[in-house]
């Protein structure tokens, strides 16, 4: 009995000391694996390093300072000049197949302007025509033909007290009343009454000299 107990406490603290040592090492095989296990699987994927935002710079852009030397000029529209006087041609006012106009007149009638066409018929030169264009205060145009039988084509000579003096193919020399779209008897005859009727002849286009 004495030697049997003797044995058994000889034996057990190396037992204990046996398991103690596997243990340990079980313990270090373990860790050396899943350490070994991280570093070669790929789906491990490391935390990213963490990063500070980047600024984003903000620019401002200030418009140049106005020179007012570089203003631009406004545009100035000028009303286009109607010439007075007598002028050659009928500026294309009517049909060259109606009449032949060989000269005009051009003034202002009560404040508005005016023409006065002379020339002859296309298709019988022997027949003169004065062709009268009146600009209403409406801004209406309208024009009277006068038709001078046997004269010749007729021509502006020269223009008084809006009284034309105008000679003929046929060597007459005629007188016109503007106002009064009319020829009288003399230059200084007693003035016809001013027309207020609305006359019949237009031109083909508007005259473009008016302003």
């Amino acid at each position: 009995m004495t030697n049997n107990s003797s044995y058994k406490n000889a034996w057990l603290p190396r037992l204990i000391g046996v398991v103690t040592i596997l243990v340990l090492a079980v313990a270090i095989a373990v860790t050396l694996s899943t350490q070994s296990g991280a570093q070669g699987d790929p789906s491990v994927v490391p935390s990213p390093a963490t990063t500070e935002p980047q600024s984003t710079a903000t620019f401002v852009i200030s418009p140049a300072p106005k020179d007012p030397t570089l203003a631009p000029t406004p545009l100035t529209v000028e009303t286009p000049v109607f010439p007075t006087g007598i002028f050659e041609g009928g500026e294309g006012m009517f049909r060259s197949t109606d009449v032949t106009i060989y000269n005009r007149w051009q003034g202002y009638l009560n404040g508005q302007p005016a023409q006065v066409f002379a020339g002859a018929i296309f298709d019988n030169p022997e027949q003169g025509v004065i062709i009268t264009l009146l600009a209403w205060p409406d801004g209406t145009i309208y024009g009277d033909r006068d038709i001078v039988e046997a004269s010749g084509p007729l021509q502006i000579v020269s223009e008084e007290n809006l009284r034309l003096v105008i000679s003929s193919g046929s060597g007459t020399t005629y007188f016109y009343y503007i106002p009064g779209l009319d020829f009288v008897a003399a230059l200084n005859a007693t003035p016809l009454p001013t027309v207020t009727r609305v006359p019949t002849v237009e031109p083909t286009s508007p005259p473009t000299a008016y302003p």
